[in-house]
This record gives structure tokens, sequence and C-alpha cells, in this order.
């Protein structure tokens, strides 16, 4: 079963594979069905990956990885 951007952050060079069994969760398989990255990501997290290694596997900023794993679009102005 191909899990599409999953997929693409598992094929990067120098990054850890993903597990195929957090894939596999139900929770993780309805982020991803969703295109929430931003759960996606802080479950990587929790499994071993940084936000640089995330940004890195996605071609994207460490900067935009936070801001996705915070809830905000990347590039989405943050009025103070």
């Amino acid at each position: 079963m191909s899990y599409g951007h999953a997929d693409n952050i598992v094929r990067r060079a120098g990054t850890p594979p993903v597990d195929p069994v957090l894939l596999e969760r139900p929770d993780v398989r309805g982020f991803l069905a969703d295109h929430d990255f931003g759960a996606f990501y802080r479950v990587l997290c929790e499994n071993g990956w940084s936000q640089h290694g995330i940004a890195k596997a996605t071609k994207t900023q460490q900067s935009q990885v936070s801001e996705i794993i915070k809830g905000r679009q990347a590039g989405q102005r943050q009025d103070y």
C-alpha cells in the first residue's frame, strides 16, 4: 500500500526509515488520508525524527516544518 508523501520521506537519503508498523497505525493512516502533515510530522518527531531531518527529507526549511507542526500553514503570516 502506498502512502504518497510518507513514501517520499522514506526514500530520501540521509533520513531514518519510517517504521512500517508506524504507517499501519490507525491514527497515522487517518492523518495521511486527511493530508494532515502537522500531525504526521508530530508522530515522526515522537519516533526519533528531528525537524531538521523532516525538512531535509521534504526539501523544505526547518522553520516551515516547525510552523506546520504548530498547526500553521507554511508561509502563513502571523499577526501580532
